[in-house]
């Protein structure tokens, strides 16, 4: 079955458009029962520190059905980045995210949920798909890692999920939704649309797979995304030749901070252990005090 490549803005954000995709899609990410969607305007051309780069951006309020049967109400901010220009300018993006003002002007703001689907890799996260919260989570392999000062930094109740790292898996729901992102199989080196090999056995998969058909067949969407193609081309180039000293030079000073703060966590991490040798020695002290009493 051939589909569009829904990592293109515009083959993401007409999926998202589509109420039971995208209710499927927050469900499965993460990972709970979903009353009801109210979509938000967004802006397709966010802009961090004067430098712009190509994203979209897609806002939910969403109702949760609680396992009590309580509904509870979360903004979540849904953000397709294709492109890395550079990562230290995204990383530090991604750490500087603040929650935002419910909707209508009202002061009570609403928990914020973070979903990043990604282009390309980041170098502290593994695995296809994260969860940032209480732990790191690898929400693949079902497991806790260790966290890096890079994870430490996000905002709290973050995902990530990393297109290039997606594997052929095709077992749990969540590897059949991230299957649909898969960037193999591709028809053309501009990678817009591909080979979806796998054998449907969902109703909400075949049903994106059917979307993501006809986005890819329709000769008008087809020039929508072309044009994006070559628009994401001509904007790598022009940072990489304008800006790329910059960049060097960001990174360079980003290795220095990164150096010093694991410098700091390991003599916090000498502090608390020794703090932590005192309290057992006054406890012990405390103890023979008070038999010897």
């Amino acid at each position: 079955m051939i589909i569009a490549n829904p990592i293109y803005h515009i083959v993401f954000l007409r999926l998202m458009e589509h109420e039971r995709a995208a209710k499927f899609f927050l469900s499965t990410i993460i990972n709970q029962e979903i009353e009801s969607l109210e979509r938000r305007p967004y802006d397709p051309l966010p802009t961090f520190k004067e430098i712009s780069f190509r994203a979209a951006c897609i806002d939910y309020i969403v109702s949760i059905k609680t396992d009590g049967g309580q509904i509870k109400k979360i903004l979540a901010k849904i953000w397709m980045v294709k492109e890395q220009f550079d990562s230290v300018c995204f990383r530090s993006y991604l750490t500087e995210r603040k929650e935002q003002e419910a909707p209508n002007h009202e002061k009570v703001i609403l928990p914020t949920t973070w979903i990043y689907v990604l282009g390309f890799t980041l170098p502290e996260v593994e695995t296809a798909c994260a969860h940032i919260a209480e732990q790191y989570r690898d929400m693949i392999n079902q497991s806790i890692v260790e966290e890096n000062n890079f994870i430490k930094r996000l905002p709290y109740d973050t995902y990530l999920i990393q297109a290039p790292r997606i594997t052929d898996r095709y077992t749990t729901r969540l590897d059949k939704l991230l299957s649909i992102f898969e960037q193999n199989n591709f028809l053309a080196d501009t990678e817009i649309i591909k080979e979806y090999e796998h054998e449907i056995d969902d109703e909400e998969i075949k049903i994106i797979a059917d979307m993501l058909y006809y986005t890819g067949v329709a000769s008008k969407v087809r020039k929508e995304i072309e044009n994006e193609h070559e628009a994401h081309r001509t904007i790598n180039e022009m940072m990489k030749n304008k800006l790329g000293p910059l960049w060097k030079k960001i990174e360079e000073q980003q290795k220095m901070i990164d150096e010093k703060q694991k410098m700091i966590d390991e003599k916090q991490k000498m502090i608390d252990e020794k703090q932590k040798m005192i309290d057992e020695k006054e406890k012990v002290l405390a103890e023979r005090y008070k038999e010897a009493t």
